[in-house]
Formats: structure tokens, sequence, C-alpha cells
């Protein structure tokens, strides 16, 4: 005599799934169009992932540029009072 075991809430939800999907219609899933349209939206993905890193890691070259652009500035600023303060006291 086979158990009968009641459905998991998994199956059960996928089964609710392909029910709204299929809206009652008879004729079998366009797996096949599925399948390419997910492959397609995967290429898709791993493409603008990539631009991303991309992006991010130029993104982080223009702050470590500004940061030193800002620390010359800086620099340069200390040096002219330097130069200022010691002629201030020279004379």
């Amino acid at each position: 005599m086979p158990s009968i075991r009641p459905k998991s809430k998994r199956t059960r939800t996928r089964g609710t799934i392909l029910k709204a999907i299929m809206n009652g219609r008879t004729d079998p899933p366009p797996i096949k169009e599925w399948r390419k349209e997910f492959d397609r939206l995967t290429a898709t993905k791993f493409t603008l992932t990539e631009r991303y890193y991309a992006l991010q890691d130029d993104v982080r070259g223009m702050e470590r540029l500004i940061i030193k652009g800002a620390d010359n500035i800086m620099q340069q600023d200390a040096q002219e009072r330097q130069h200022t303060h010691r002629r201030e006291h020279e004379h």
C-alpha cells in the first residue's frame, strides 16, 4: 500500500505560481521561450555587473586623485604660509 504524503509547501507554491502564469490555459507552458528570456536576462545581468565593477574602480581612482590633489593644495598652502610668516619676522 503506497503511503500518501501531503504535498510540501514548495510544491504547492510552484503549482500555484504555474497556475497563475497559465491563467486557465491548457496548452503547455512556453518553456523554450522562458529559457531564451532567462538566458538573455542572465547575459544582461552579467554585462551590467561588469560595467558596475568597472565604474566602481573608476570612482575609486577618482577619489584617490581628488584626495591627492587636495593634499597637494594643502601642502602648498602650508608652504606659502611658512614663507609669509618668515618674511614678516625678517622685516
